[in-house]
């Protein structure tokens, strides 16, 4: 189905808009002439203006609802005779519209707002008849979008649109490649003819900013079911349970024999560790997590139980019983291992929490963990807990065994036995053994607290773990890395290619020859590559950049980089791919690392990771292109491509 072709006769909504400040804008691939020499001359710039304070932006508060009630803070921009319609098909009344940071909202008042019908949308950003469209049946919250006449017309469920008391609806401006809209036309689809209209509405750029969703107000996913295996080739099955914070901590928990993953499930361990949303109240047992933190969770199924199949056998003896316990700790290091390549975690701050064998099978497999949890540690199968816990705590990592006063088993015997630095050992009263300290009839009364203390123990560890840190001062390539590009412009721009050559300097910055561009300028190399990793030095003075990665025509991953966020977005298209709000010094220089490796897209600052992004469709091949932004001035250096 193709979108209709506004006639004259459509409404022509006119928007007069200015960049809004702050909004992550990008615009198509220039067309980049190439350099008359092979160093382009650089024209001095004066320095730096002064960065002053500016107001905070005005927040968009509307919801895609019908109501109007979220759009009082807005004028009408233009009003429609009423009765010009024709009899039974929507009359329009009322227009307004918002185009923020990220998004263009529209309002429509009907006459009868119980009169519904097809409204299409056609947006002119550069060209006239209009260069995208949108169709909505706002009823039904149905659309389609396409770009140019002609074009393929698909839903798309960025879209939003809604009818009550009036007509709303709301799309990404990256549907329009982030490009200034200088007019829209609506008209109402009668089935062949051509229904009320509107013309001539301008508009000013309000600057407002969309509003940050509060940490964990999303929707709570669905676990992903994970397969993978063991050292040996055994098959196994984990579930992953994300965080509602990017870069989250993990915890990898190991069920006991007899019982099954599902289990930290039933009890409501793993709920509460997700805390999602952060409500700030207590859960049964556990006590009210702080409202700023949620762990992701992996779970699994050790060899012999639930899913990771076939079931153990029954009366074993105790040599056979003991390989099922070197095998369960090929299961747990492969476990460690997978819950590093889930997204959106912290791949150095994983902490495990084992019951009974499984806790015996922790200690001994923890790895790169930051410490484990033993809820009834027995040295079973064969395993001996107390060397085991004293090599990880002489490596600086916690451990803590839980056992119960009249507990039936070896616990006691275990835990007690167990001494450094970072050991603890509580002994609660009960006779609750392994997941059953988490089960409501047997659970000690303080254990929800407990387990709370100990992943804060671990939590701030993070420091005493004996590993060398990777050295986030330079952008230069590792070791053992190959290096396929450097350009640190202390001996000009060979091979730069600027658009437009004015606008880019290299100037002197403590020593050191960097480049520096300002307003909105590209600057960009024709070399290609696939496979690498992109480290530079970037020093915001004011504004933002867009660093762009895999450039090629049309495609390319686009990286805006701010003093408060850092995006992620791909082309063609303009798709969203990942947002982060937190901060970037001004003035300072930071090292940016971009990678797309293994089908992952990757993005760190200064060592923190900010964006891990799996990618069903990697871009291929292509090269780098800076853009600084208008209003902006950037400085760059030591930029590297380097191949793992």
């Amino acid at each position: 189905m193709k979108p209709s072709v506004l006639v004259s006769l459509g409404l022509i909504v006119t928007l007069l808009l200015s960049a809004c400040a702050g909004a992550p804008t990008t615009e198509a691939p220039p067309t980049l002439a190439p350099s008359a020499t092979p160093q382009p001359t650089v024209t001095p710039i004066p320095p730096s203006p002064t960065i002053t304070s500016t107001a905070t932006p005005r927040v968009t508060n509307i919801v895609i609802d019908g109501n109007s009630g979220d759009w009082g803070n807005y004028e009408a921009l233009a009003y429609d005779p009423s009765g010009d319609a024709p009899q039974g098909s929507p009359d329009i009344e009322e227009v307004r519209a918002v185009i923020n940071d990220q998004y263009v909202y529209l309002f429509i008042k009907l006459v009868d707002p119980a009169v519904t019908g097809k409204f299409d949308l056609g947006f002119e950003t550069n060209s006239k008849p209009p260069d995208y469209f949108v169709t909505v049946w706002p009823r039904e919250g149905r659309n389609v979008f396409a770009a140019g006449i002609g074009g393929s017309a698909e839903p798309n469920d960025a879209i939003a649109t809604a009818q009550g008391d009036v007509v709303e609806v709301r799309f990404p401006r990256a549907l329009v490649e982030n490009k200034r809209i200088s007019s829209f036309n609506i008209q109402i689809d009668l089935g062949g003819s051509v229904g009320d209209d509107m013309f001539e509405i301008r508009a000013r750029a309000l600057g407002e900013i969309e509003p940050t969703p509060l940490p964990g107000s999303q929707p709570k996913p669905e676990p992903s079911r994970v397969e993978f295996a063991a050292e040996d080739g055994h098959a196994l099955v984990g579930y992953f349970y994300p965080s509602w914070k990017s870069n989250a901590p993990v915890v990898l928990l190991v069920h006991q024999y007899g019982l099954a993953q599902e289990n930290w499930v039933k009890f409501g361990l793993v709920d509460w560790l997700q805390n999602w949303p952060p409500d700030g109240a207590a859960h049964g047992l556990f006590p009210a997590m702080p409202v700023d933190q949620s762990f992701a969770v992996f779970t699994l199924d050790l060899r012999g139980f639930g899913e990771s199949g076939p079931a153990i056998p029954n009366n074993l003896s105790d040599e056979e019983f003991n390989q099922w316990g070197a095998g369960w700790v090929m299961d747990v290091k492969a476990a460690v291992e997978q819950v590093k390549s889930m997204p959106d975690v912290d791949a150095n701050r994983i902490a495990i929490i084992g019951a009974n064998n499984g806790a015996d099978a922790s200690v001994a497999a923890c790895g790169d963990c930051l410490g484990v949890l033993a809820l009834s540690a027995g040295s079973y199968a064969g395993l001996d807990t107390k060397t085991n816990a004293e090599k990880l705590d002489a490596e600086g990592k916690v451990v803590w065994c839980f056992s119960t006063e009249k507990s039936a088993g070896s616990d006691v015997a275990t835990c007690s036995s167990l001494a450094g630095s970072q050991i603890k050992w509580i002994n609660f009263p009960g006779d609750g053994r392994g997941m059953q300290l988490i089960r409501d009839d047997k659970a000690p009364e303080e254990i929800g607290q407990s387990i709370l203390d100990f992943l804060a123990v671990v939590s701030s560890n993070v420091s005493a773990i004996a590993q060398k840190p990777a050295d986030t001062s330079t952008s230069a390539c590792f070791a053992n890395e190959t290096q396929l590009f450097a350009s640190d412009f202390e001996s000009g721009t060979n091979g730069w290619e600027f658009n437009p050559p004015s606008a880019w300097t290299v100037v002197a910055d403590g020593g050191s020859k960097v480049l520096q561009g300002s307003g909105h300028v590209h600057a960009n190399h024709p070399e290609s590559w696939a496979n690498v990793i992109w480290r530079l030095k970037v020093k915001i003075e004011k504004g933002r950049a867009h660093l762009n990665f895999h450039w090629d025509g049309d495609q390319r991953y686009l990286i805006s980089f701010a003093a408060n966020w850092t995006q992620a977005m791909k082309f063609p298209g303009g798709e969203m791919l990942k947002q982060v709000d937190l901060t970037h010094a001004t003035g300072q220089w930071h090292v940016v690392e971009i990678s797309l490796l293994n089908g992952r897209l990757k993005v760190s600052t200064n060592g923190v990771q900010e964006v891990d992004h799996a990618e069903s469709a990697p871009l291929g091949a292509g090269g780098i292109w800076l853009e600084v932004l208008e209003d902006s001035v950037v400085q760059f250096d030591d930029i590297h491509i380097c191949q793992p």
